[in-house]
């Protein structure tokens, strides 16, 4: 498959360039949660990316890292502070197994399949719901989180899949990337949908719309 260059794609290398440069120096990084989380100090991470990001402003950057819960915020700020080695200090925490997904699936050439399976599902599922002017989806929190019905979903999804198996790896895929949000370890919840009741699986929207856009920067 062509990969444009397109601004998604830089946004990718400059955060696995950046987050690469830190790992390889055990000073620069402290793990904490038995290893899931990355933590850097933040005039670190702030000098590293601001090297490796072609000039573009560092909230630049740090915004979208954020949206695409690649790093861990709170209460909407980039940092906070973590008790490390028993002092606190200000950081920059990165979702160390997400990352590691991220690379393996870059370095196996599967991400931007995987993401363009995400990305042709959603499409499909507004068109369709366009077309049918039969409600698939509603929208929740302020338009960003997608509901779409789960039977639709996973026809929608199977008909882009091989098979049941590669559907089931797409899904899980999708969630650990936080493409589409699940709670408890399920993939679906319960949304009403026209005051009734239904089982739906609910896509970040947010995430999807950002893509689309750097996708469609050059």
């Amino acid at each position: 498959m062509q990969i444009k260059n397109n601004e998604y794609v830089n946004t990718i290398n400059v955060y696995t360039d950046v987050v690469d440069f830190l790992l390889n120096d055990s000073n620069l990084c402290y793990f904490t949660k038995e290893g899931m989380y990355a933590n850097f100090k933040v005039p670190v991470f702030k000098t590293v990316l601001t090297k490796k990001g072609s000039g573009e402003n560092y909230r630049y950057y740090m915004n979208y890292f954020r949206v695409f819960s690649w790093i861990i915020c709170q209460n909407g700020k980039y940092s906070y502070t973590q008790r490390i080695n028993g002092k606190p200090l200000r950081v920059i925490t990165a979702d160390y197994y997400r990352y590691l997904l991220l690379k393996k699936l870059l370095e196996k050439e599967e991400y931007f399949i995987v993401l363009e399976k995400f990305m042709e599902t959603v499409k499909r599922i507004i068109y369709m719901n366009d077309k049918l002017n039969k409600p698939l989806y509603v929208l929740t929190q302020k338009n960003k989180v997608l509901n779409v019905k789960s039977i639709s979903f996973k026809i929608i999804l199977k008909k882009l899949c091989s098979h049941n198996a590669e559907y089931r790896e797409y899904l899980n895929i999708f969630r650990e990337f936080q493409w589409i949000i699940c709670q408890q370890g399920s993939f679906t919840n319960i949304q009403k949908i026209n005051g009734k009741a239904m089982r739906v699986i609910s896509i970040d929207y947010e995430k999807y719309i950002t893509i689309k856009k750097l996708k469609e920067s050059h």
